[in-house]
């Protein structure tokens, strides 16, 4: 009844044997087991079969709650602990607190993630229909990192489109420029540079992008 994260151990034609950690491996039934390398990692269901002998799952996603009857304990803001374990076309479908289905927008993350690795995230929106969205970051961190790039793009406009700015620039200089932290600066830069709106030239600064 739980989702488990285990390591490919073998495998036959059959499916793969994944490490639980005991003497004897667990079965993982699969069509395509050559799609497992060795020691790479896999998400599943843990059950029993017909006999009552542990049994993992490949396909967890039928096993995840959606959030319909949680509506009252969750909402925008809270903290959760996310794994993702596919990649769609929108994004990255998690795990959310071991055991609910999330999704995390690829155009809202800022850096490649790692499947089967988990991460503190936040409940974004819960629609009607239990679906939740998923974020990195505290919705109100993210509405301040967008009126910080608006910020950043401003004083690119007062100087020319260019600043001798960049991710190693030293802090009381963006402070002094920007009257911002480095952080907040990083922020905002990753923002600008995911929306297209600047070109960063490494060491040097950044400058608006010609549209």
């Amino acid at each position: 009844g739980e989702i488990a994260v285990l390591k490919v151990v073998d495998k036959n034609n059959l499916g793969c044997f994944l490490d639980l950690g005991i003497a004897k491996d667990i079965f993982m039934p699969s069509k395509t087991p050559h799609k497992y390398p060795l020691g790479s990692q896999v998400a599943v269901f843990l059950s029993v079969d017909r006999e009552n002998r542990l049994l993992a799952k490949e396909n967890i996603k039928p096993y995840l709650r959606n959030f319909r009857e949680k509506l009252k304990h969750f909402k925008a803001g809270f903290k959760v602990k996310i794994l993702p374990f596919r990649i769609t076309p929108l994004g990255y479908e998690c795990v959310v607190n071991a055991s609910n289905l999330g999704l995390l927008y690829k155009n809202e993350t800022f850096e490649e993630l790692s499947l089967f690795s988990e991460y503190d995230g936040f409940i974004k929106r819960i629609y009607a229909n239990g679906k939740c969205d998923l974020s990195l970051k505290h919705p109100r961190e993210k509405n301040s990192n967008i009126e910080d790039s608006r910020k950043v793009l401003e004083i690119l406009y007062r100087n020319n489109g260019r600043l001798n700015l960049h991710y190693d620039s030293d802090p009381k200089e963006i402070q002094s420029v920007c009257s911002m932290s480095k952080k907040a600066f990083k922020r905002a830069l990753s923002l600008l540079l995911m929306e297209n709106k600047i070109l960063l030239k490494q060491k040097i600064g950044i400058e608006i992008k010609k549209q």
